[in-house]
C-alpha cells in the first residue's frame, strides 16, 4: 500500500463520569473497553473544528480523497484511512467491576416475533466514573508524506472535549495525552507536528 505508515498511541483520561451506550461498550473478561469508535467519532468533531479554524474547505462527506476527513475518518461506503482500536484500562489491578459502572437505565429486552418479553430488564448504558484512565492506539497509512494528516489527527485528539453521550448534563470530559506518533517507523514530535500545522506549513 503507497504512502506513508502512522502509528499513534495515547491515553484518555476520565475527567467527569463517561456515558456510552452498552451495546458499544464490550466487555474484556471482567474490565470495561472504551470502543474505538466512541473515541473516532468525537475526534472526526474535533477535527472537523480545527479545520475550520484553519480555513480548510469543509467536509461533504462524499468520501472525496482531497478531503481531509474522508481520508482520514471514512465516509459513506469510504473505509478511513485510520484503525482505532479499543481503548482498555491502563491499570491492570483497578478496582472498579461492573456493578461500579452499571448505569441504572435498564430496558426489557422485547421478542420481535411474539411483542413480549424476552427476560429480564437489561442495562443499556454504562458509566465509567471519573478518574479513570484507558490506554488506546491508533494505526495506518497516510497520504504523502503523512505530515499533514498525522498533525490533523494529533490536534483532533488534544483538544477532545468530551466523549460519549450525556454531554449536556456534564458527562464524558476527558484529557488525552499522547505518548508516541511514529511516521514510517520514525518518532515524531508531536509539538512540532502541532506548531507546522498552525503555521499551515503542512496543510
Amino acid at each position: 500500500m503507497s504512502g506513508t505508515s502512522l502509528v499513534l498511541e495515547f491515553a484518555v483520561q476520565t475527567v467527569g463520569p463517561l456515558r456510552v451506550p452498552v451495546l458499544q461498550a464490550p466487555m474484556a473478561g471482567s474490565r470495561p473497553l472504551l470502543p474505538g469508535a466512541t473515541v473516532k467519532g468525537a475526534a472526526r468533531r474535533s477535527a472537523a473544528a480545527i479545520a475550520t479554524v484553519l480555513g480548510l474547505p469543509p467536509c461533504r462527506g462524499d468520501g472525496d480523497p482531497r478531503c481531509s476527513l474522508c481520508r482520514l475518518f471514512g465516509a459513506a461506503g469510504v473505509a478511513g484511512a485510520v484503525h482505532w482500536s479499543a481503548a482498555t484500562l491502563a491499570e491492570a489491578g483497578h478496582p472498579t467491576r461492573w456493578p461500579d459502572i452499571l448505569d441504572a437505565r435498564r430496558r426489557h429486552p422485547v421478542d420481535r416475533a411474539l411483542g413480549l418479553s424476552a427476560g429480564p430488564p437489561l442495562p443499556t448504558r454504562l458509566a465509567f466514573p471519573a478518574g479513570l484512565r484507558f490506554q488506546a492506539s491508533l494505526d495506518g497509512w497516510l497520504a504523502g508524506d503523512g505530515r499533514a494528516d498525522a498533525a490533523l489527527l494529533a490536534a483532533a485528539l488534544l483538544r477532545l472535549p468530551y466523549v460519549g453521550g450525556g454531554n449536556a448534563a456534564g458527562f464524558g470530559r476527558v484529557s488525552v495525552a499522547i505518548s508516541r506518533l511514529r511516521l514510517a517507523e520514525e518518532a515524531q514530535d508531536v509539538d512540532a507536528l502541532l506548531d507546522s500545522l498552525l503555521s499551515q506549513e503542512v496543510v
